[in-house]
Order: C-alpha cells, then sequence, then structure tokens
C-alpha cells in the first residue's frame, strides 16, 4: 500500500511538468531549485513529440520506468 503513495518528488514533477517546454526554465536551475531527480523526471515529461502531444499512459510508463 505504502507504494502506492505519492512522495514529494512525483508532487514536486507533476507541478512542473511543463515548465521546460513553456518558460525560460532549464533542467539545471529546477536541479539547482529542487534536485537532480526532479529535474531528471521533469526533463523526461517534455513533450519532445513533433505535434507536441504525448499521452498521458506515455507519460505515467515514462516515470515509472525512472
Amino acid at each position: 500500500m505504502q507504494s502506492l503513495l505519492f512522495n514529494t518528488n512525483i508532487i514536486v514533477t507533476a507541478i512542473l511538468h511543463d515548465t521546460i517546454e513553456d518558460t525560460e526554465l532549464t533542467k539545471e536551475m529546477i536541479a539547482e531549485a529542487f534536485s537532480h531527480k526532479v529535474a531528471n523526471d521533469v526533463e523526461c515529461l517534455t513533450r519532445i513529440k513533433k505535434n507536441h502531444k504525448i499521452s498521458v499512459v506515455e507519460m505515467v510508463k515514462i516515470l515509472y520506468r525512472q
């Protein structure tokens, strides 16, 4: 049951998920302010497909692999 609970890094990553693609913030800035783990996870959620769309299922799979 405890593995289903959200931890602080997951919550921060969820809040910051669009910052790299939608703002001037960089991965390095996020790492300085939060952690390298959060920065890496946010980068993984940055949409890199041509049409800038990635499904929620794809996002969860990416984060789960982390």
